[in-house]
């Protein structure tokens, strides 16, 4: 698969559609095999793709699982995010950061140097190359430590409510939007 593309969840359809360029061909994967809410997704080098919402679910192509993390508050996953060597980044709003190597599941909190436990985006450049977004500001990982806040507090990222990206010049993006802007119908 290519491409992956989010059904409108204005309508509560939920799933979500891929292209396969080899083919020309869009496949509809719906509610009843993947998740009916998809906030994001990402993936791993041998295709499978990972999903946030009600619950963290990867997908095989076939069916998803449910991959219960530890210490959960709730079931609601904010972000996920995949690194380069197929380590796993969760984020969990009120709960804090997991890092999954592949073997054991890893809790990072403001106990650990973040800036929040409300994370509610991650970006990730490399494994030691880790920005994390949160309601009080935005932290990142240098593969060692945290750092709580490499920006003023009030460029933070509210549940559900932007995200951040970096361009080939190095610089930090960070989105800040309301929730009702991404989830607005336009009929």
């Amino acid at each position: 698969v290519n491409g992956v593309l989010e059904l409108d969840n204005t309508n509560y359809r939920g799933g979500f559609v891929a292209y396969n360029y080899q083919r020309s061909a869009w496949q509809n994967y719906s509610k009843k095999i993947v998740p009916q809410r998809i906030p994001s997704m990402a993936q791993t080098s041998d295709g499978r793709l990972w999903f946030s919402g009600d619950n963290l679910t990867v997908f095989n192509g076939i069916g998803s699982q449910r991959v219960d993390i530890p210490a959960k508050s709730s079931n609601w996953i904010d972000d996920v995010g995949i690194s380069e060597s197929d380590q796993i980044w969760v984020a969990q709003g009120g709960t804090g950061l997991f890092y999954y190597d592949g073997k054991n599941w890893i809790r990072f909190t403001t106990f650990n140097g973040l800036a929040s436990n409300m994370v509610t985006n991650i970006l990730i450049k490399n494994d030691s190359s880790v920005y994390v977004a949160s309601d009080k500001g935005i932290s990142f990982f240098d593969g060692q430590q945290f750092i709580p806040q490499i920006i003023h507090p009030e460029l933070n990222i509210q549940r559900e409510r932007g995200f951040l990206r970096k361009s080939a010049d190095g610089a930090l993006w960070v989105n800040q939007a309301t929730r009702e802007w991404y989830l607005y119908d336009f009929k």
